[in-house]
């Protein structure tokens, strides 16, 4: 059960954008008139451009609902998150909830966000269960709970990752974000809404389900292709790590709150979903703001892990440069982390265990090229130490070959990183002849005056001395 205060005033408000959807936005607002609560609640309706004007039978169907009702319409068609701005600015309530013009509210949709508004004044986010239908109104099996995220640590760790709430199951605290500083793209402009609450607040959450979210074709397709989509949430989520609101945050945290932000971020795939190209951008801008508030320790598993998803080698000189008081004898474990590779070790020699403990990679269940490293000495001590370092992918045989004869060092790592970025296809995290990446590339030049961009720059010009 949802603990309420009863004597909360807080209210809620329905913002529904819609655009040539008669039918299923009629059949919203009649959920709307079969909601089980007492209080009025207001709604408004900004129609997008659509063809024509709403339909009498609609106008006679919102007379019938017990709140202020607000219909706005544009003359032309755009881009969705640009009209939610000017939605939510005209929603007069605490709380705003964003059903899809297409989505089925259940009886519950305003009685249970209230609760949850309620149930505290550090409430700034709301969220329940949401429920999947198709477009005859048929339930589907699927059913998507609301996360329960314990902590801003813990939350603004996740939302690096991904958006994590439902868009339709959500609502949010007005107060808590200046709409007008939203990004004007769909991928986006939800992510953004629920870090900007975890700045100021809090959630409460339900696993009941408040809404039906309906799956049919003909659903908005955003002009976008998916890097466009990514690339839109990485320049979202590097505002968001440098940004004075993020830093007074980290300040106000305490050691085991920190520690609590970074193994989380450490745990998930990385940010912006795993991106190879922005998530490792985003995470070393991220090294770069907690210097001096995180560990070396931290900073360093940080760095390594952004560094080994790019395809960047984050070798023991780069990261003994980003934090100079920490001492290694071997690369971080999550160096490897997200890189699907496996590793084979064929012989005993002394050289050969010395590569072994300084790789120091982590195993991975579901390896997609491996590398196998072997000596010549074949145990006897007057031969030659050599060791070859042989890569394949499993699915292509692309592969490469290498030969070592001193212990690791900055300009061996180099090599052996550099050919292993080669084979997952991801050399320096970037694809240069990809029109779209054109803003990906100025913004990575602007990360290279950055702490870790500094860094991976002399790293990268005394390996050049050293060729």
């Amino acid at each position: 059960m949802i603990a309420d205060t009863g004597a909360d005033s807080t209210t809620i408000g329905i913002g529904i954008l819609t655009y040539n959807r008669e039918g299923y936005l009629k059949t919203l607002i009649e959920a709307l008139l079969t909601q089980e609560t007492e209080e009025s609640f207001p709604v408004v309706i900004l129609d997008n451009g659509s063809l024509k004007p709403l339909d009498s039978s609609i106008r006679r169907l919102l007379d019938g609902l017990a709140g202020p009702v607000t219909v706005l319409r544009e003359s032309g068609n755009a881009l969705s998150a640009m009209r939610f701005v000017g939605l939510i600015e005209a929603v007069d309530a605490d709380f705003v909830l964003l059903p899809g013009d297409d989505d089925l509210p259940l009886p519950n949709y305003v009685s249970t966000s209230l609760k949850l508004a309620r149930k505290s004044p550090a409430v700034t986010l709301i969220s329940g269960g949401m429920g999947q239908i198709d477009a005859q109104g048929r339930r589907l099996a699927t059913t998507n709970a609301a996360p329960v995220l314990e902590g801003a640590p813990i939350a603004l760790g996740t939302l690096l990752r991904s958006a994590s709430y439902n868009m339709p199951a959500t609502g949010f605290r007005k107060s808590a974000i200046d709409v007008k500083c939203a990004p004007r793209t769909r991928t986006a402009f939800d992510w953004w809404l629920w870090i900007q609450c975890w700045l100021k607040g809090s959630a409460a959450v339900t696993h009941d389900e408040t809404i039906l979210y309906r799956q049919h074709i003909g659903q908005e397709q955003r002009r976008y292709g998916a890097q466009a989509f990514r690339n839109d949430a990485g320049r979202m989520l590097i505002d968001f790590v440098t940004s004075d609101a993020f830093q007074v945050v980290v300040k106000s945290w305490s050691p085991w709150e920190l520690d609590q932000f970074v193994d989380t971020v450490l745990a998930s795939d990385g940010p912006n979903s795993g991106d190879s190209r922005w998530g490792p951008m985003v995470q070393m801008v991220l090294v770069d703001r907690l210097a001096g508030s995180a560990q070396d320790k931290q900073l360093a598993s940080l760095f390594a892990q952004a560094s080994g998803h790019a395809g960047t080698p984050a070798t023991l000189g780069a990261i003994r440069a980003l934090a100079p008081e920490l001492e290694l004898h071997c690369l971080p474990v999550e160096t490897w982390s997200r890189i699907p590779v496996s590793m084979e070790w064929q012989g005993d020699c002394a050289l050969l265990s010395s590569w072994r403990r300084y790789l120091n990679v982590s195993k991975t269940p579901t390896p997609q090229f491996g590398v196998v490293f072997a000596c010549a000495c074949q145990g006897n001590p007057q031969a030659l130490h050599r060791v070859t370092s042989t890569g394949e992918r499993f699915d292509s045989g692309e592969g490469f070959c290498l030969t070592f004869e001193s212990e690791p060092g900055e300009a061996e790592t180099s090599r052996l990183l550099d050919s292993i970025g080669r084979l997952t296809g991801r050399l320096h995290g970037f694809e240069t002849h990809v029109n779209d990446e054109a803003v990906v590339l100025a913004a990575y030049r602007r990360l290279r005056l950055s702490r870790p961009g500094v860094v991976l720059e002399k790293a990268y010009r005394w390996r050049g001395r050293r060729a």
